[in-house]
């Protein structure tokens, strides 16, 4: 995040850090409608096969609901 950060402010964009618990899918979709984000990226890590499939499946369904508005990055 600190790098991502980093480059945002280099290319004069507004970023934010916004670190919530609960439901994945449920908080990144109610932190875009609170801060009318235009952009919302996510990280789809590398991990045992269990986080994976979580991870996808919340990746997935933010897909299916932000479209363009969201950016994922494969680690």
């Amino acid at each position: 995040l600190a790098r991502v950060e980093q480059l945002a402010k280099e290319k004069g964009l507004t970023m934010r850090k916004i670190l919530r618990e609960g439901r994945f899918a449920d908080e990144v979709l109610a932190v875009q409608e609170e801060e009318h984000a235009t952009i919302i990226v996510a990280s789809k890590p590398k991990a045992p096969l269990l986080s994976q499939v979580l991870t996808s499946y919340n990746i997935g369904e933010l897909s299916e609901k932000l479209g363009d508005t969201l950016v994922i990055i494969e680690e």
